[in-house]
Order: structure tokens, then C-alpha cells, then sequence
């Protein structure tokens, strides 16, 4: 069916037909999926954290390009932690983010304050390890570094 030129879309048809997903149905179906991949997804953060320690073996000022391959693995280690309710973890790995971009702005890299970064990281990935609820306390700690 169309109104005045505008082409009714698929899905459209099917909205309001019985037996379809309630919306309840379909977002615990989707955690259910999610879950399914809780361990690969896991896995892959750990290889994203060891990648960081292998962008910067060798360099105590990494060129431009491993400074762009360290936020790029800093945005994926937040992007992943996102989806698996590890919000510490995808804040500090956000500031990390923050921090390489101000070193960029400013030409001068910060490698204590990476570091710091780097280990708030590796320690909030398994916060059963790391002294519980010290979480917030950790991210002010990262947001006065980046604040410097």
C-alpha cells in the first residue's frame, strides 16, 4: 500500500498480528543470546588488554600510529564491556580514550598516566580480584589524571 508516495515497509505489515514477541520476550531473548557468548566476548577482552601491553613494548613515546592502535583497542575493550554490564571497565578503558586524545591535542605523550590507565584496566576486568567496591574510586583517580 502506498500514501502519496511513501512505500509501506515489510515489517509494518506485521506489527499488531497475534503471536508475534512482546517486547519483554524479545530484550530477555537477545540477554539470553548475549550470554551465549559471555566467555568468546571475555576471551577477546583479554586479548584487546594484552594487545595494549604489545602497542607499547618498545616505545616510551609511541609514534602516531600506535598511539591511533592503542585507542582503537582502548574503544573496543569499552565498547565490549558495555555489552556485558562491566561499566568500571568501560569507563576507565572510555578514559583512556580521553587521555590519549588530550596527548594527541598537546604532543606530548603521558606514559605514566597510560599506565595508570592500562593497570585500572587489566584490574577492573576481574573485579572479584580486585579489592571490591573500590571501582569508583579508581575511575576519580583516572578522571584527575586525565583532568592534569
Amino acid at each position: 500500500m502506498t500514501v502519496r508516495g511513501v512505500t509501506r515497509s515489510r515489517l509494518s505489515r506485521f506489527v499488531g498480528l497475534p503471536d508475534g514477541l512482546t517486547a519483554d520476550t524479545a530484550l530477555a531473548q537477545a540477554d539470553l543470546n548475549l550470554q551465549a557468548h559471555r566467555q568468546t566476548v571475555l576471551k577477546d577482552l583479554d586479548a584487546a588488554i594484552a594487545a595494549t601491553d604489545a602497542i607499547l613494548a618498545h616505545a616510551d613515546s609511541p609514534s602516531r600510529a600506535a598511539q591511533q592502535a592503542l585507542f582503537r583497542t582502548a574503544y573496543e575493550i569499552a565498547g565490549l564491556a558495555g555489552l556485558y554490564d562491566l561499566a568500571a571497565l568501560g569507563a576507565a578503558a572510555r578514559s583512556l580514550c580521553d587521555l590519549i586524545d588530550l596527548c594527541r591535542q598537546r604532543q606530548v605523550w603521558n606514559a605514566p598516566g597510560v599506565a595508570v590507565h592500562l593497570a585500572a584496566v587489566r584490574l577492573l576486568r576481574r573485579p572479584d580480584l580486585g579489592g571490591g567496591g573500590a571501582e569508583q574510586e579508581i575511575l576519580r583517580g583516572l578522571a584527575r589524571i586525565v583532568q592534569r
